[in-house]
């Protein structure tokens, strides 16, 4: 390729798909999934018990490194962001602006004092992350979920999924107490996961994308114009009546529902 027929690609673009969608705003204490707080409580005393222990039988010196870690960790996380600016594309007014007036609308509706970072990151994985780095908030989208989004004829699947990142950081589900707290007990990680999607659904206002969203996640965008949903719903019904469904989430200690009782809640909520 010459300098020039590589200069003519670099300043050609393809149309990218709107994916702003406006409505009212969303409380999103008002999603927050039943049962969270108790959770919360429980694992919060829990974790209050286990650092006066350890303080106590190491007398202080367990906190004497704990604070040490925080402020190694503190000094960190600026390398961590410097990597992430460095490795991945920042969406902005002028990149993806689609993206960017989407977060920008929804950071509005849910009442964020200030939207967040996000970035484009290379990686075969459907994946997003909604990340604390520091006091500022980043959502963090593989290049294959917003591919795969896209793909699925349904591109406000990405909104979704936009949303559903922005739940978390309107909740502050990242900080670090709670991150700590959901080692103690996963079941508020995925108490907090069905909170999300609700904010997500909220924010579209569509079930039916909301359901394209998690169900881009359960089998990739290239098999959905394949899938009988038909027998999907049947198959949703029978793993909601199984009660090992839920009970095969604790005690493999999994951090997400099983996506089909996701699908399941986006049908029924």
């Amino acid at each position: 390729m010459t300098n020039e027929q590589s200069h003519d690609f670099l300043e050609r673009s393809s149309v990218f798909p709107s994916l702003t969608i406006d409505g009212p705003p969303v409380n999103p204490k008002g999603c927050v999934e039943s049962g969270t707080g108790r959770a919360v409580f429980l694992a919060s005393l829990g974790g209050g018990l286990i650092i006066v222990g350890l303080t106590l039988i190491t007398y202080g010196l367990a906190l004497a490194v704990m604070l040490i870690a925080a402020i190694i960790e503190s000094i960190r996380q600026g390398r961590i962001r410097a990597a992430i600016r460095g490795s991945g594309i920042q969406v902005s007014e002028r990149q993806f602006p689609e993206i960017d007036q989407c977060v920008q609308t929804f950071a509005q509706r849910l009442g964020l004092d200030h939207p967040p970072e996000v970035f484009i990151i290379e990686s075969e994985m459907l994946n997003a992350n909604a990340v604390r780095v520091g006091r500022k908030s980043m959502i963090l989208l593989t290049d294959e979920i917003v591919y795969g989004a896209l793909m699925t004829g349904h591109p406000q699947v990405l909104s979704f999924i936009l949303g559903h990142e922005m739940g978390h950081i309107a909740l502050n589900h990242m900080g670090t107490w709670r991150t700590w707290i959901k080692q103690i007990n996963p079941r508020i990680s995925r108490l907090d996961e069905f909170t999300v999607d609700r904010i997500a659904m909220k924010l579209v206002g569509k079930r039916g994308v909301a359901f394209q969203g998690v169900l881009m996640l359960t089998i990739g965008p290239h098999l959905l114009p394949f899938l009988n949903i038909p027998a999907l719903k049947d198959q949703i019904e029978q793993v909601e009546n199984d009660r090992n469904s839920a009970k095969s989430e604790k005690t493999l200690r999994l951090s997400h529902p099983l996506l089909i009782r996701r699908l399941a809640r986006i049908l029924n909520d």
